[in-house]
């Protein structure tokens, strides 16, 4: 018999994290797992009608990666079609030696200019 099973992380955090973890799920076979520590209590909700009435902050934006963007892709292909120096130029225009470095807030605008770059290469 064969199990397949792939876990996805949001970061190496995350996973170092998850595997750091001692229980019964994740104890290895032939050695018996520690027993998990009593959870604090939680305590009682505070009886305020302010805290009831406020809204919930909204839900945390997920920040892209640069390996989640087609940017990784497309600077790939600068280098296939000979475009290197000017798909550089961008990153650098931007702060970034390399695709990596760059800031989530820029990815959109840096995978336009480089998509020009390429748009440019197959039209000459």
């Amino acid at each position: 018999m064969v199990v397949k099973v792939t876990l996805e992380f949001e970061n190496v955090a995350a996973m170092l994290a998850h595997f750091k973890t001692d229980n019964a799920e994740t104890a290895k076979p032939g050695k018996p797992a520690k027993p998990a520590a009593d959870p604090a209590p939680t305590p009682p909700p505070a009886a305020s009608s302010a805290a009831s009435t406020a809204p919930a902050p909204p839900p945390a934006a997920k920040v892209k990666t640069y390996a989640e963007t087609p940017l990784s892709t497309m600077l790939n292909d600068c280098v296939k079609a000979q475009k290197l120096a000017e798909a550089k130029a961008v990153l650098k225009k931007y702060g970034a030696e390399k695709g990596p470095q760059l800031k989530p807030e820029d990815f959109d605008a840096v995978q336009a200019e480089v998509q020009a770059i390429l748009d440019g290469a197959a039209l000459g």
